[in-house]
C-alpha cells in the first residue's frame, strides 16, 4: 500500500509545483527565469512519472516538490529591495532545480531499466518461439557480422548515402573519409542498411573495426571464419594468413555466384590495409579512414562532406531538446562554431539538454576561443573539453576512467560498475546512474543487451 501511495502522490505533487509556477509565473519578479526553468524541468518530468511504476524511491522526490512549492509562494512575498532575500533565494531555487533534475534522471533510469527487465522477458518467450536461434547481424542465419548500432534519427544523410551507393556500382574498392566525427561510419552504416544494397548483397555483408592498433592475424581470423566459414586453419603469420585467404576466396568464387561486401571501419595505416584487402571477382571492399588513401590502394575515394546548414541544425535542437526563443542566439553561436561536424553537434547539443541559458551562453563563449574545429583532431579534442569540463568532479572522474579500457571495444557495464563501486564507494545502483548520465551528456553509448 506504501509503494502505491508514494508513487501517486508524486504525480500529485508534480502537478501542485506547476500549479504553484504558473500562478506566480506572470507576476512582476526578480525570479521569473527560475520559475521558467523549474517549469521546463518539471514537463520532462511529468512524463516520467506518468509511465512509471510506483516505487518507494520517489518518496524523497516528493518531498523536494512540496518544499518548492513552499519556497515558490515565500519568493512570491519577497521585496523587490531586499537584495540579501534575493541572492538567499535564488540560491535555494537553483537547488531546487538541481535536484528535481536529478530525480528526472533517477526516475528516467528507473524506467529505463524496467523496460530492459520486460524485453528481456519477451525476447526468452520469442527464443522458445524460434527454437533458440540467435539474431545476429541484419538478417537473421548466420553469415552476417553485426553492425554497429544507428543513432535514433539521422540528418543530411540522403545526398551523401546517394553518392557513395554511385561509387560503389561502379567501383571495387571505394574509400570514405574524413576527421574523426564527420559521420563516415554513420554513413557506411546506413549504406550497408539500405534495400538497394540488402537487395544486391543479401546477407553477405561483413563489418570488421580495425582500430589503429589491431591485432590484424585476429581480423584475419575473423575474416577467414565470416567469408570462408568452417573450421579456421592455423596461420604461421600475417602473410600466411593473407595467402590462405586468397587462396580460399579464389577457390570459393567459382562455387559462389553471390555478391558480397566487406566494411573495413576505422583503418589508420596503409600498413594494415593492404594485409585486409582481397580483391576478387563479386567481392566489394568499403574503406572507412580519417586519412586519406592514396588511388593505387583504393579505386575511389568519397571526401564526406560537412553537414548542410539546415541539417546541422535539426541535428543540434534534437540533441538539445526544444527550447524557447531565448536560447536561439547561443545556439546559432554554438551551431555556426560547430561548422557542420556531427559529432560536435551531437555531443555538445545533448550536454546543453535541460541546461539553464547561463549555461549556453558560456558554451556558445567558450567555443569563439577554442578555434577553428575543422583545422585539425586536436582544435576538436579541445571543443569536447567544453563538454568535460562542466561535469562534477566525481562525474568527470567516472568518464576518464572508462579511458583505461581498450579502444573500439564494448564493454561490459558490469565491469565498469563495480570498478566506480570500489573506487567511489558507491552503491551499484548509484554506480549506474553515473553511466546513464554520461550516456545522457552523449559521452558514451549504452547498449542494452537482453540475453
Amino acid at each position: 500500500m506504501a509503494e502505491i501511495f508514494a508513487g501517486a502522490f508524486a504525480g500529485v505533487a508534480a502537478q501542485e509545483l506547476w500549479n504553484v509556477i504558473q500562478r506566480v509565473a506572470g507576476q512582476h519578479s526578480e525570479f521569473k527565469e527560475h520559475y521558467k526553468r523549474l517549469g521546463r524541468a518539471l514537463k520532462g518530468l511529468r512524463p516520467v512519472l506518468d509511465k512509471l511504476s510506483t516505487n518507494p524511491e520517489l518518496e524523497a522526490l516528493c518531498s523536494e516538490m512540496t518544499r518548492g512549492g513552499d519556497l515558490i509562494s515565500e519568493c512570491a512575498q519577497v521585496s523587490c529591495w531586499n537584495v540579501r532575500k534575493h541572492v538567499d533565494y535564488s540560491r535555494r531555487l537553483q537547488e531546487l532545480e538541481e535536484a528535481i533534475q536529478e530525480s528526472r534522471r533517477t526516475a528516467t533510469l528507473m524506467g529505463v531499466l524496467a523496460l530492459s527487465s520486460r524485453m528481456g522477458e519477451i525476447n526468452s518467450k520469442l527464443d522458445k518461439l524460434l527454437g533458440g536461434d540467435e539474431v545476429t547481424g541484419i538478417m537473421s542465419g548466420g553469415s552476417v557480422a553485426a553492425l554497429p548500432p544507428l543513432p535514433g534519427k539521422v540528418f543530411g544523410i540522403v545526398t551523401p548515402l546517394n553518392e557513395l551507393k554511385e561509387i560503389l556500382k561502379k567501383h571495387q574498392v571505394v574509400g570514405v573519409c574524413g576527421m574523426g566525427g564527420s559521420g563516415k561510419t554513420t554513413l557506411v552504416n546506413s549504406l550497408c542498411r539500405d534495400p538497394d544494397i540488402t537487395g544486391s548483397f543479401g546477407k553477405n555483408i561483413f563489418y570488421f573495426t580495425v582500430s589503429r592498433s589491431p591485432d590484424t592475424l585476429d581480423i584475419l581470423k575473423r575474416i577467414w571464419s565470416q567469408l570462408l566459414g568452417g573450421e579456421v586453419p592455423r596461420f604461421e603469420d600475417v602473410k600466411d594468413a593473407v595467402r590462405q585467404i586468397a587462396h580460399g576466396l579464389s577457390e570459393q568464387q567459382i562455387k559462389c555466384s553471390g555478391n558480397r561486401l566487406i566494411v573495413l571501419d576505422d583503418v589508420w595505416s596503409e600498413k594494415d590495409l593492404k594485409n585486409l584487402l582481397f580483391r576478387t571477382e563479386r567481392l566489394k571492399t568499403i574503406v572507412i579512414s580519417r586519412e586519406k588513401m592514396k588511388k593505387n590502394i583504393v579505386d575511389e575515394i568519397y571526401p564526406l562532406p560537412k553537414l548542410e546548414k539546415e541539417a546541422a541544425k535539426q541535428l543540434f535542437y534534437h540533441a538539445a531538446g526544444k527550447t524557447s526563443p531565448v536560447y536561439t542566439m547561443a545556439a546559432e553561436q554554438i551551431i555556426k562554431r560547430c561548422d557542420g561536424l556531427p559529432l560536435a553537434l551531437e555531443h555538445i547539443g545533448g550536454r546543453l539538454n535541460g541546461e539553464p541559458i547561463e549555461k549556453w551562453d558560456g558554451i556558445a563563449e567558450d567555443l569563439q576561443n577554442k578555434g577553428d574545429i575543422y583545422k585539425s583532431e586536436e582544435d576538436l579534442f579541445r571543443v569536447f573539453s567544453t563538454t568535460i569540463d562542466f561535469l562534477c568532479q566525481q562525474l568527470r572522474d567516472c568518464f576518464l576512467d572508462i579511458g583505461s579500457f581498450p579502444e573500439d571495444k564494448r564493454l561490459p557495464a558490469a565491469s565498469i560498475i563495480d570498478m566506480w563501486v570500489e573506487l567511489y564507494h558507491l552503491t551499484e545502483k548509484k554506480a549506474f546512474l553515473k553511466l546513464f548520465e554520461l550516456s545522457e551528456k552523449h559521452l558514451l553509448n549504452l547498449t542494452w543487451r537482453t540475453r
